[in-house]
């Protein structure tokens, strides 16, 4: 008799606790969701909620919501990067039994569908959404890739991958401590930052993602840190500017000149700022010029020198584009007035592929055996030109 007693209560127990999940009075019901989530209230007689309401408990604060009037209403809410969202009928009026919930995400899943107001607990949670998952920056148009070698020996056959939806590109140093590659993020594409490894002393390489003003997006560790085949760092654009930033930006130099020339994004025939001055100035206190065309003529440069430039176009007084840029670009060399001293003070030596040499000096070798001779002077020949 006792055990068919104790049967009895764990049978009833069991049927209590299935009516407790389905009737969404527990904590059962929870989702991973970042971003948009829509707070849809129904009501079945097409009178309002009657005095019902439910509360939304974020991590900041909670929010009490209700339908005055009529049968529907749908209420966007925004579930950021590690916050949570507890959505717990309140009741509080009358016609429980006509009110109804759902959570919708931004493309209309249904992720929650509530009982009838009459079946769930007043005060308790119902649903419950989630975001555990780091946002993804929004960057667009140019990005720079710049790979740094501690010791100054290149990466030794380690590489990285970015892995756009068009195509994958791999990027390594073969020599020197420093390298930079200008990259191209598009409209609704997302540009991921794997680190692959692959060769020796991993622990030499890092590498850092800027944009198109200079601003340091991502720093990796170094590659000892680093797990091979990994994302790093991922970035998208999912904003269509509705000013367009120039496209192909290209820099032809001279000794003391450049010539920059753009694919505009809007009309050719529309203003464009271009900005320039030595490599590694801050946008916005460099040399400008105003040009009504998709190019530029620029005078007065110093030789044999670094130069950033940056082109942004000017749709109206109100709207500009982001700036598109090309970084590093030296100048020709130019021919020197004698009488001319360089001492190599700053130079180590090794060979003609050392990229320590001053800019537009090299080594001269007759090609025999292994005599080198002393620096040479090679004006039609820059070492770092791009």
């Amino acid at each position: 008799m006792l055990r068919k007693l104790m049967k009895k209560l764990l049978l009833t127990r069991s049927l209590l606790l299935v009516a407790l999940f389905f009737s969404g009075s527990t904590l059962l019901a929870q989702t991973q969701v970042c971003g948009t989530v829509n707070l849809e209230l129904y009501d079945s007689y097409g009178d309002g909620w009657n005095g019902n309401e439910i509360d939304v408990k974020f991590t900041g604060g909670d929010s009490t919501y209700t339908l005055s009037s009529g049968s529907f209403i749908s209420i966007p809410l925004s579930v950021n990067y590690l916050d949570t969202a507890q959505f717990a009928w309140q009741a509080g009026g009358s016609y429980t039994s006509e009110c109804t919930y759902k959570i919708t995400d931004a493309s209309g899943t249904v992720l929650y569908s509530s009982p009838t107001g009459n079946n769930m607990t007043a005060g308790s949670t119902q649903y419950t959404a989630y975001c555990a998952t780091a946002p993804v920056p929004q960057v667009c148009g140019t990005v720079t890739l710049e790979l740094y070698d501690s010791y100054g020996d290149g990466w030794n056959g380690n590489d990285m991958d970015v892995v756009t939806s068009s195509c994958t590109t791999t990027y390594g140093m073969s020599s020197g401590s420093f390298i930079s590659y200008t990259l191209t993020i598009a409209y609704q594409d997302t540009a991921h930052f794997i680190w692959q490894a692959g060769g020796s002393y991993a622990s030499e390489c890092t590498y850092i993602v800027k944009d198109a003003y200079g601003t340091t997006l991502y720093s990796s560790p170094n590659g000892g840190l680093m797990t091979a085949g990994a994302t790093q760092y991922s970035a998208q654009c999912n904003s269509l500017a509705s000013c367009i930033a120039p496209t192909n930006l290209s820099v032809t130099t001279g000794a003391y000149d450049a010539a920059v020339s753009w694919d505009a994004g809007a009309s050719a025939y529309a203003y464009h700022l271009v900005e320039y001055d030595t490599a590694g100035f801050t946008p916005g206190t460099g040399d400008t010029m105003w040009v009504y065309s998709d190019t530029a003529y620029i005078t007065g440069l110093d030789p044999a020198t670094s130069y950033d430039f940056f082109v942004t176009t000017l749709c109206s007084a109100t709207d500009s584009s982001a700036a598109t840029a090309s970084l590093g670009q030296f100048t020709q060399c130019a021919a020197l007035a004698t009488p001319w001293s360089e001492n190599f003070d700053n130079a180590a030596t090794g060979s003609a592929n050392n990229p320590s040499l001053p800019q537009c000096w090299d080594f001269y070798t007759t090609g025999v055996g292994t005599y080198y001779y002393p620096y040479i002077y090679n004006r039609n020949y820059s070492f770092y030109a791009n």
